[in-house]
């Protein structure tokens, strides 16, 4: 997915009722052993993220929260990404959330990733 799809996306999720909020969450779907899932979710813990345990098996889904601009989106998803290289985990997927409370939250996939992203 190029930068040009991830803000064509951004734009349809932002027109979504529900979704114009000035503040979003988004949701990380990662995959790696639990002692490097451990050290990246010390790393989110510093920009402000929740659901942050539970890695062991194998599987994480911090929730961080953005601004809702294009501009603010992909640069956190770009930080995470970056992160996640430097402690070799795998991003699966990123979606949009209303709020951090997943039962209470409005969803929008803003990226599934085709495994060839580290």
């Amino acid at each position: 997915m190029t930068v040009a799809d991830i803000e064509q996306r951004i734009a349809i999720i932002r027109s979504e009722p529900g979704f114009d909020i000035p503040s979003i969450w988004l949701t990380f779907y990662l995959t790696a052993a639990p002692e490097r899932l451990d050290s990246l979710a010390d790393e989110l813990g510093k920009l402000q993220g929740v659901n942050l345990g539970d890695g062991e098996g194998g599987f994480l889904y911090p929730k961080l929260p953005v601004l809702n601009s294009s501009t603010d989106i992909k640069a956190l998803i770009e930080r995470v990404a970056d992160l996640a290289v430097v402690q070799r985990v795998e991003v699966i997927a990123v979606d949009a959330d209303t709020t951090a409370d997943p039962s209470t939250s409005q969803f929008a996939q803003i990226i599934l990733y085709d495994g060839n992203v580290s």
